[in-house]
């Protein structure tokens, strides 16, 4: 009865009119996107207030090696619960009798639990948790890590729950909502950051961020509708539970690993020369914002729409679905890594160049950034993958494969760390993911059949033709001379070249009739009626 019910409910969201779901995915995804640039520009506007202050010194390097320790262990949450928790939250929506709001209330004491367990022991055991993760750290550096982390442990837990109820607002679709919740806590931590650094310094950081956090999540409980159950004892069935547990198992040690390889990259990192530490993280944050204002949004709304899809047994949607968006992200990515590499200078300077944030620190980090840059096409399909067999119920095989991938990263990062220094940490994370992107398609081309299609290497050609017109663009524009204001800088040497440069891949992709370009043209520009007449002529 139980399976008929779920069954007939998401027959009913998937068979709504194909115009209706490829608005509904549009209006989602260009939501989501929006606020990720809006919560991205704060969290550079953070970044640009920390380089202001602290540059690429000692300092800097303490911030982003705690904050690194810190939202490892946030993501690792999130990592864990978003998976498991969203499908059978789902489910749970079509029953009676609160099953939901049982669900919600067991997780979210459960985690509270165990946040704060680990706040407990990095408190007490912060000086030799710094010493272990942190080597190259030695005397006041040291000394300054403890205690930022140890500062930093209320805000730790208030995130971690945050990723409770943002998986639950995300399973019941209310997508802008939950994405709300990170928009305000960026917001928070620059007014902090902007009133209370100068006049602090760093001890302004663990209290912004700590009251920051809890605002957002109590932002996050008020606009769900089981809060009022966390005090309650649920009488629901608890199977419910014991599923997500079952989900969650598998993804454990590959999760855990995935977080050892970033916190293996500070501990590297730590010990050399200064400076080398910031500026990864500078470079790092950089292509993190590039990533959520697009391919970030649409794997979000993706994972809900597949998970229905799959559990319907449509798997020939699903390929479709899967495959639309594959092609999505490749016409937006294989442009953004040509730009961002040619531009990354400028980019740099006009972002973080001021205050103790020099030239030498724009050269330097403008280095790394390259490499990043270069994996901007796999980390943006990365996600897709992983989601595509989280919705199929298989966390098994990319938590398996990413175990080898972070292996793999580790022992490149060690072997060629004393000649290439920081840029051995970044091309060890790139290499790796690309290693765990081939392997992760493969294997799911084999389960969904029609994933890829007989127009895939047409649509890769005339991508890559709209790349080349695009980097000749940034070339000839490159020589225009600029003097050092940052003015002229952001006109002539970023601006002016990014424009023309972009005019020149969207006019030429769409005379080479790309479809991808049609359609994100047709869902930014036109209305609503274009829109249904294009769906009409590509449907069939």
């Amino acid at each position: 009865m139980y399976q008929q019910t779920e069954l007939q409910s998401v027959q009913k969201t998937i068979n709504l009119p194909t115009g209706n779901i490829k608005r509904s995915l549009a209006k989602a995804v260009f939501s989501l996107s929006a606020i990720a640039v809006c919560a991205r520009l704060f969290g550079f506007a953070e970044k640009i207030v920390v380089a202001h202050f602290f540059g690429t010194t000692e300092t800097a390097d303490v911030y982003f090696a705690v904050m690194g320790i810190v939202f490892s262990i946030v993501f690792l949450v999130k990592e864990l619960v978003y998976p498991s928790l969203l499908p059978v939250f789902t489910r749970t929506l079509n029953e009676t009798g609160g099953a939901s709001s049982s669900l919600f209330r067991k997780m979210f004491l459960y985690v509270t639990g165990v946040l704060v367990i680990t706040a407990i022991a990095l408190f007490a055991f912060g000086p030799s948790v710094i010493k272990s993760l942190l080597p190259g750290f030695s005397g006041s550096q040291r000394d300054a890590a403890c205690y930022l982390l140890r500062v930093l442990l209320p805000g730790l837990i208030c995130l971690g729950l945050m990723m409770v109820t943002y998986t639950t607002l995300n399973a019941r679709k209310r997508f802008v909502v939950s994405a709300f919740g990170e928009l305000g806590f960026r917001l928070f931590i620059i007014i902090g950051f902007i009133t209370f650094l100068p006049i602090f310094g760093m001890h302004a950081i663990g209290p912004v961020i700590g009251v920051g956090a809890l605002v957002c999540l109590l932002g996050h409980l008020y606009c769900l509708k089981e809060p009022e159950f966390i005090l309650r004892p649920g009488h629901a069935d608890s199977a419910h539970l014991g599923t997500v547990l079952v989900l969650m198992a598998p993804l454990v040690l590959g999760v855990v690993f995935s977080h050892i390889g970033g916190l293996i990259d500070n501990l590297l990192a730590s010990q050399l020369p200064k400076g080398q530490l910031s500026c990864l993280g500078y470079a790092k944050r950089m292509i993190d914002t590039i990533l959520v204002m697009g391919p970030a949004a649409l794997v979000t709304v993706m994972y809900t729409h597949t998970s229905h899809l799959s559990s319907s047994n449509q798997l020939d949607k699903l390929a479709r679905l899967l495959n639309k968006a594959v092609r999505i992200l490749l016409f937006l990515s294989i442009p953004l890594t040509c730009l961002v590499i040619e531009l990354r200078e400028p980019l740099l300077k006009c972002v973080f160049q001021h205050g103790r944030f020099n030239a030498d620190s724009v050269a330097s980090t403008s280095t790394v950034l390259m490499v990043y840059a270069l994996g901007l096409i796999t980390l943006s399909l990365e996600g897709l993958m992983v989601h595509s067999f989280f919705a199929l119920r298989d966390t098994k095989t990319p938590t398996t494969i990413g175990i080898v991938c972070v292996v793999i990263r580790v022992i490149l990062a060690i072997t060629f760390l004393t000649h290439f220094q920081y840029l051995a940490i970044a091309g060890a994370l790139i290499v790796s993911k690309t290693i765990k992107l081939a392997v992760l398609g493969s294997l799911l081309r084999r389960r969904l059949k029609g994933l890829v299609d007989v127009h895939i290497a047409s649509f890769l050609l005339k991508t890559l033709f709209a790349t080349f017109l695009l980097w000749c663009t940034l070339r000839l524009f490159s020589g225009c001379d600029a003097a050092d204001s940052w003015g002229q800088t952001a006109l002539l040497r970023l601006l002016l070249p990014a424009t023309a440069g972009m005019l020149s891949f969207v006019l030429s992709s769409y005379l080479l009739k790309i479809e991808e370009c049609r359609t994100i043209l047709l869902m930014t520009v036109f209305k609503n009626k274009r829109i249904n007449s294009w769906e009409q002529e590509h449907d069939g």
